[in-house]
Order: C-alpha cells, then sequence, then structure tokens
C-alpha cells in the first residue's frame, strides 16, 4: 500500500524524465515534477511534514543548497529521511583514496547489458553529521539496514545473505530545528 492509498499527498521530483514516467505509473495521484536538484525547490516554505532524499546527496559535490531547500520547505519540527552510500565502505573498495574529507571518486556499473560510470563524492560521517547540524537538522536516528530478506540472493554481492548485515547504506533519520 503506498502512501497515497492511505490518504498523504505526495510530491516528489526528479532530474530524469524517464525516472518521472515510471514514478507516475505507481503514483498516478502524486505531484510529480522534472526538476533539477541543483535549483531551488518549486515549493513553498514549509509545504512538507517529510521530506525522503533517498541516494541522492552521494552524487552531489555540495550538500548545503540542497540541505537548506529541504530544511526551507519543512513544516517546523519536520523530519528529512536521508539514504547515502555507507561511508564505512569507502576504505575497504577504495583503500588508496583517503577517508577524511570528501572524495570524488568514480565506479563502473553494468546496467541492462551497458557499461555506465558513476561519479560519486565520498564523505566521511562526521562531515555528514557537520552538513546536516550546518543546515538547521538534528540527528534523530541512525540506521544500518540489512539486505531485503525477500531479495534473491543471486542479485546480492557474493557472500551476502537475503536478510543478512552488510556494510552498503547509511540511513538518517532527522529532523528540522
Amino acid at each position: 500500500m503506498s502512501l497515497t492509498d492511505r490518504g498523504a499527498e505526495v510530491s516528489g521530483f526528479d532530474r530524469s524524465a524517464a525516472m518521472i514516467e515510471i514514478a507516475r505509473r505507481h503514483l498516478r495521484d502524486a505531484d510529480l515534477r522534472v526538476h533539477d536538484l541543483a535549483e531551488p525547490l518549486p515549493w513553498k516554505d514549509q509545504t512538507f511534514d517529510i521530506v525522503v532524499a533517498s541516494l541522492v546527496l552521494h552524487y552531489l559535490p555540495n550538500w548545503s543548497d540542497p540541505l537548506t531547500e529541504f530544511h526551507r520547505v519543512l513544516a517546523p519540527r519536520g523530519r528529512l529521511l536521508v539514504s547515502v552510500n555507507h561511508p564505512g565502505a569507502f576504505p575497504i573498495v577504495h583503500p588508496d583514496l583517503a577517508y577524511f574529507g570528501v572524495t570524488e571518486y568514480t565506479e563502473d556499473y553494468e546496467f541492462d547489458g551497458k557499461s555506465v560510470d558513476l561519479t560519486f563524492f565520498h564523505r566521511p560521517l562526521s562531515a555528514m553529521a557537520r552538513s546536516f547540524a550546518e543546515a538547521g537538522f538534528g540527528i534523530v536516528g541512525i540506521h544500518e539496514p540489512p539486505a531485503d530478506p525477500d531479495t534473491p540472493a543471486e542479485v546480492l554481492p557474493p557472500g551476502l545473505k537475503p536478510g543478512g548485515e552488510f556494510i552498503g547504506f547509511l540511513f538518517f533519520d532527522l529532523q528540522a530545528r
């Protein structure tokens, strides 16, 4: 059951028109827009109770402007839920690169048989926490979710079992101050 099925008014955006089209098929009643996070958000101040930024911030060299915009559109004491690549995985995968500081790196992935280079910006946990605080957020919780128990084993990294713990992503539950 989706949030819209539960009566929530849902808005969302993505830079990709194709991703918005996919979302529209699943969320017919949502306000979905093509929009670039590098630009100010197209909503009024204090519009939302909850903002979700799922696996997007680690693609950005600067978090200040997006976090400031998320704070602006949140109601007082609203929540921002953020998921990012786990910073603890970075020194394991890239032992030759510095953990502390913002580090740009590129990894090659295969999507639908095509090789794609993705560029990320690693931040240590302390830099993430500092960015959240500077934008006016307090950390309510930090979560390290296990792999979904219903995930087919063949799509998981070698050695990881469905439901197993791994250093993959961090989820932050933040509250606007």
